[in-house]
């Protein structure tokens, strides 16, 4: 569902395999709903409320068009069911040039977060999303071709934005909470923890 160039869409009370935004969904909310698998680009903002997700990623990334989101996300009362580590965002990132600013979430709400299985851990972002988009802030690339032996040095011509704000709530009992560290990426993302 909403699989290219879509905007302003709320799926409430439904059952979905997937919700896959292929070129971009601007404004879009699933609440009430069931689902399996989420991959999102696009902007404005991103509502998954009062939903049950069997996934261990909650959301993922779509980097084929640059893993960008111009907006906010926020997860509220949701339910994974897993018996992995959770990851509520998922992503990759690419030193190419897409043709336009690539923009990580401005501000992420994660509130009210339960799992439904043996899992403890949920990561805020994937320990993949973390290693690469760490790269984004490089100014410069060091490589070795494969063939040759020879050393390559290419600019870094994708630097993401950083996110802004990253607040978290009412996290369920008994689950270990990993928030980014405080890498360059990182390092001016306001992190707040509210307990209930």
């Amino acid at each position: 569902m909403a699989s290219g160039q879509a905007k302003n869409i709320t799926y409430d009370s439904c059952t979905l395999t997937r919700f896959d935004a292929h070129e971009g969904v601007w404004n879009a909310t699933i609440k009430n709903s069931t689902i399996k698998h989420i991959r999102i680009v696009g902007g404005g903002t991103f509502r998954l409320e009062d939903s049950h997700v069997y996934n261990f990623t909650v959301i993922s990334m779509r980097e084929d068009y640059g893993a960008f989101w111009i907006g906010d996300i926020i997860l509220k009362n949701v339910t994974v069911h897993t018996n992995s580590d959770v990851n509520l965002i998922d992503g990759s990132w690419y030193n190419h040039n897409f043709g336009y600013k690539i923009v990580a979430p401005q501000n992420i709400v994660a509130e009210g977060i339960k799992i439904e299985g043996t899992a403890t851990t949920v990561n805020l972002f994937s320990a993949n999303y973390i290693k690469r988009i760490n790269r984004s802030v490089l100014d410069e690339f060091t490589s070795t071709n494969s063939e040759t032996g020879e050393t390559v040095t290419k600019p870094n011509i994708n630097k993401v934005e950083p996110i802004e704000n990253i607040t978290v709530k009412n996290i369920g009992e008994g689950i270990d909470l990993v928030l980014p560290p405080k890498t360059e990426f990182f390092e001016n993302t306001v992190i707040s923890e509210i307990s209930p």
